[in-house]
């Protein structure tokens, strides 16, 4: 377990981070909304009416850029966020095509995810930015 005066430099360091700034600026539940822009800055991972599936989405900033970058309503698409902790879709950015589900991915069956949206098996890009890989 970390001591008292690591966890508060590290605290303090966050609060000053320049991500942690912006992201609070511009209203986003955290700074890892810049990791996914810059992923898809990079390789444009998100297309226009995709669906995505966003595996340990707590606190929710990838689903507020996934959203984001879904493009308008009439495009389609859909995000779901899925996550072992309670969430709460984010009111900034994220529109009705956003959904939540707080589960265990690993015990999910493709019937629950139906309900959801049609094939998300073969259609989501998948982003677990926040589950280890040993699923």
């Amino acid at each position: 377990m970390l001591s008292r005066p690591v966890v508060a430099a590290w605290t303090k360091g966050t609060i000053q981070d320049h991500f942690f700034k912006e992201a609070k600026k511009q209203g986003y539940v955290s700074r890892a909304a810049y990791k996914l822009v810059e992923i898809q800055r990079k390789h444009k991972v998100i297309k226009p009416g995709n669906k995505v599936l966003d595996l340990g989405c707590v606190p929710g900033a990838w689903l507020q850029v996934a959203c984001q970058q879904l493009g308008r309503r009439d495009k389609g698409g859909l995000v779901l966020g899925i996550d072992i902790q309670e969430v709460t879709v984010p009111p900034k950015y994220c529109d009705d095509r956003v959904a939540v589900l707080q589960a265990d991915a690993r015990l999910l069956t493709p019937e629950v995810l139906q309900h959801y949206a049609q094939d998300v098996s073969s259609a989501a890009q998948l982003l677990g930015h926040a589950i280890g890989c040993n699923v």
